[in-house]
């Protein structure tokens, strides 16, 4: 029974052999089989690599969030904080911050004459040694907190940072941004000017550094790592404002005294004159 079978196989195989076109009919049939096969296959692979993807891209961009956050941060810390304008411009300090430790030629540096009255400087004033005007930029990467007017300082730009550090920014004759903007270290705030309040110091920026509500001397963090801010420890600072009050105390102490003193001998004199009077009209 199967040798009949074999036989009759191989005898319709034969017959079909010799038909014309039976070989290019066979090897396409073959060609529409392989490629239906592959074409499917790459079809399932495709889904499957779509969906991975997809996947690896929701997750990428959640990642890409965090980690621009995480830049932010990590990329203000390793700023070395900068003078406050433009790097192609030559600069010099003419207004010194108050320090009441300082040199006998730093404190006279550092005092405001005004209306009659000497002020204590916050911070420092910087110019252009040829004393022309020249473009404010942020001394540290951060967002634009405030800006406003003031009739006597000109223009203000503050900019607030991480770990409660905020820059301040005066006598500008102009401003280039706007409030809660983003700033990069280097990016232009405005364009130096004079103002009423610093009338001596020409066209300057009035530059200022507080970590939480104190004010620091800028000169000691220029060319330094903001992270060096960062770390500075505010009771140093506290006893600096208390060791400068008791001196301040003191002084007005000084004062009443030598005032007192002043008083007694006025009087001592006066009855002096008035005994030596006496004897005069006795003669």
């Amino acid at each position: 029974m199967k040798g009949k079978f074999l036989n009759g196989f191989k005898f319709r195989w034969n017959r079909y052999k010799k038909k014309k076109g039976f070989f290019p009919a066979l090897y396409i049939g073959l060609a529409a089989i392989i490629l239906t096969v592959v074409f499917f296959s790459q079809k399932e692979e495709s889904s499957t690599v779509d969906e991975d993807f997809a996947k690896d891209e929701i997750f990428s961009n959640d990642n890409e969030r965090f980690d621009n956050e995480e830049a932010k941060e990590v990329l203000q810390e390793e700023e070395m904080i900068q003078l406050p304008m433009d790097p192609r411009v030559k600069g010099k300090t003419v207004t010194k911050f108050f320090d009441a430790n300082g040199a006998e030629d730093e404190l006279e540096q550092s005092v405001t004459f005004y209306n009659n009255r000497y002020y204590e400087s916050k911070g420092v004033h910087l110019k252009a040694e040829d004393d022309t005007a020249f473009d404010v930029v942020a001394a540290i990467s951060g967002k634009v907190k405030e800006i406003k007017e003031d009739p006597l300082l000109g223009n203000i730009v503050i900019l607030e940072h991480d770990n409660g550090i905020e820059t301040y920014y005066a006598s500008l004759a102009e401003t280039s941004v706007e409030e809660n903007a983003e700033v990069k270290q280097g990016e232009k705030l405005g364009e130096a000017g004079k103002n009423v309040f610093h009338a001596d110091s020409g066209i300057h920026v009035h530059f200022e550094i507080h970590k939480d509500g104190i004010e620091v001397n800028p000169e000691s963090f220029f060319d330094e790592p903001f992270q060096n801010l960062v770390e500075l420890s505010l009771e140093s600072l506290d006893e600096e404002k208390e060791v400068e009050g008791n001196d301040e105390m003191e002084s007005e102490i000084d004062e009443e005294e030598e005032e007192d003193s002043l008083m007694e001998n006025e009087e001592e004199n006066e009855g002096s004159l008035e005994n030596n009077d006496d004897l005069i009209s006795l003669a």
